[in-house]
């Protein structure tokens, strides 16, 4: 693999698993949110996932 590719996807990923991570700790004590809430956290969630998998399509690339 490239080094800047994989430096780059390296950078990526873990931010986006942060994300990701506080995301799902914040979802699974949903009963203390408004639906709005909710629905935004859902969507940050569903982004993010997008985006995991584009890195990790990304990565396989130059693998």
């Amino acid at each position: 693999m490239n080094p800047d590719l994989r430096t780059i996807t390296h950078d990526l990923r873990g931010p986006l698993l942060g994300l990701l991570g506080f995301t799902e700790l914040l979802l699974r004590d949903s009963a203390k949110l408004t639906p709005r809430q909710r629905g935004y956290l859902e969507k940050i969630q569903l982004c993010g996932q997008e985006l995991k998998s584009k890195v990790d399509r990304l990565s396989a690339a130059g693998s």
